[in-house]
């Protein structure tokens, strides 16, 4: 199985378009995302149905946190190739002076 069931549209319902079925899973954001599914035709033979989601979630292989990648990762340390040193601009706030 692949998630939970939650609801379809009127031409998979009806049977009246046979090329494809439509319908609204509840799949666990881990996983796993299924190619094929076999099930029990009309007929009593087990036919094997490629899967295709319309979106898959994006999860970084960092930080394991949901809606960005790896290259995107905010916790990822940038390693300094020039040597160790790096300088960072200080932010100014109200109460920063200039001369800082």
């Amino acid at each position: 199985m692949i998630g939970i069931p939650l609801k379809t549209d009127k031409q998979t319902m009806e049977i009246n378009l046979i090329s494809y079925a439509r319908l609204l899973i509840n799949i666990p954001l881990d996983g796993p995302f299924m190619e094929y599914v076999d099930y029990i035709n009309d007929k009593g033979r087990v036919t094997r149905q490629r899967v295709k989601y319309e979106w898959q979630p994006v999860k970084c292989d960092h930080c394991s946190m949901y809606g960005h990648i790896d290259e995107d990762c905010r916790k990822k340390k940038v390693v300094d190739k020039s040597g160790g040193w790096s300088i960072r601009k200080k932010k100014r706030g109200k109460n920063s002076s200039k001369h800082n």
